[in-house]
């Protein structure tokens, strides 16, 4: 991401100082959902080219975006519970975070994931996490 790396850095690296303050990062990762209706996706994506709003293209960028701030906490909205399962859940679990998915409250396969640091908070337990 050329246009923003001179940048980048002094959000993304933590300095000594840092250390111990507490990193929130939060993101509306867009559903797939949202992407694909038969709406009329010109008006609704005007400012930005179809193509960049495959999965495909975006899943990966925003695996580096999420790991490059290197956050205690993760909140994401707007979540695909495949997306959360097969990918999300996989790559934040290896770089020692643990998580938790809550659909919405409809028939929709979307909802909210929050993702924690497990060197910064405890590790929680399958019965500590039901909504």
């Amino acid at each position: 991401m050329p246009i923003v790396d001179p940048i980048r850095e002094g959000w993304t690296q933590r300095t000594a100082e840092e250390r111990d303050d507490l990193r929130v990062l939060t993101y509306n990762i867009l559903a797939d959902l949202y992407t694909s209706r038969d709406v009329d996706q010109h008006l609704m994506y005007a400012h930005c080219d179809l193509a960049h709003l495959m999965r495909w293209r975006r899943m990966p960028m925003l695996m580096h975006e999420i790991l490059a701030y290197q956050a205690d906490v993760i909140c994401l909205q707007e979540v695909d519970a495949s997306i959360y399962h097969t990918l999300l859940q996989p790559v934040l679990n290896e770089k020692g975070y643990q998580g938790y998915y809550s659909n919405k409250a409809s028939t929709q396969q979307e909802g909210c994931a929050m993702f924690w640091n497990t060197s910064c908070f405890e590790v929680a337990h399958e019965w500590d996490m039901k909504t």
